[in-house]
């Protein structure tokens, strides 16, 4: 149904700022950039999708291991992420779910500042954004991030759910603890998007923590 384009890769290392973190966070934080030793996070793309997951720098199957457990959920690659462009909505598998994917549309509202800087040799502009808390009953909480993207790389995607920017994103600062870093972009890989989400079922993303409030009593 879906012509496939040329794909490319974008890959991202991560880690936490430890001297922007609370005491408390800091065991937490330690234990994401041990891990960001040997794992990397991966931008799949072409001119209409984007698809980020988590992979192994050597071996894929040895990055899920216990006492990583919560680090994916931090940099938001629990589970791999599909991103729409034209639609500007995000869909993604989760365990609870058996015939249907999330539909995501709590995509980060972005202010552009004239900010800009070199970094890595790309010349790069600032925005901030923001988007809903889903996972709290605060609605006045929202995720931020800082991200620095560059025009000269005309894709509007990045890591975790930094998308619809004019230009790739080359460093994101997530919440101001979490920071992501373009390490190097592959143009034509052999690897092909998955297309076949795009005819999945669908939850809404805030219908989807409405049934998990109900499941577990939240």
């Amino acid at each position: 149904i879906y012509g496939q384009e040329q794909v490319n890769k974008a890959t991202y290392s991560f880690q936490m700022i430890l001297e922007n973190v609370s005491e408390q966070r800091k065991m937490s934080g330690e234990e994401l950039n041990q891990f960001a030793e040997y794992a990397e996070l991966n931008v799949y793309f072409d001119s209409n999708y984007s698809f980020y997951m988590l992979s192994g720098k050597l071996n894929n199957d040895d990055i899920y291991q216990e006492q990583f457990e919560m680090v994916p959920f931090m940099i938001g690659a629990f589970y791999p992420i599909f991103y729409n462009k034209k639609k500007n909505v995000f869909l993604y598998e989760n365990a609870l779910l058996k015939d249907e994917v999330i539909l995501d549309d709590n995509v980060y509202k972005w202010v552009y500042e004239d900010e800009t800087r070199m970094i890595d040799g790309y010349l790069c502009y600032k925005a901030v954004g923001k988007s809903k808390d889903y996972y709290t009953n605060d609605s006045e909480k929202f995720f931020t991030a800082e991200v620095w993207y560059c025009p000269e790389l005309p894709y509007p995607f990045g890591p975790n759910m930094y998308q619809g920017l004019p230009g790739l994103v080359v460093l994101a600062i997530q919440n101001n603890e979490i920071a992501y870093k373009l390490e190097k972009i592959e143009f034509n890989v052999p690897e092909k998007l998955p297309l076949n989400i795009l005819e999945a079922k669908t939850i809404n993303v805030a219908e989807y923590h409405k049934f998990t409030k109900e499941l577990f009593g939240e």
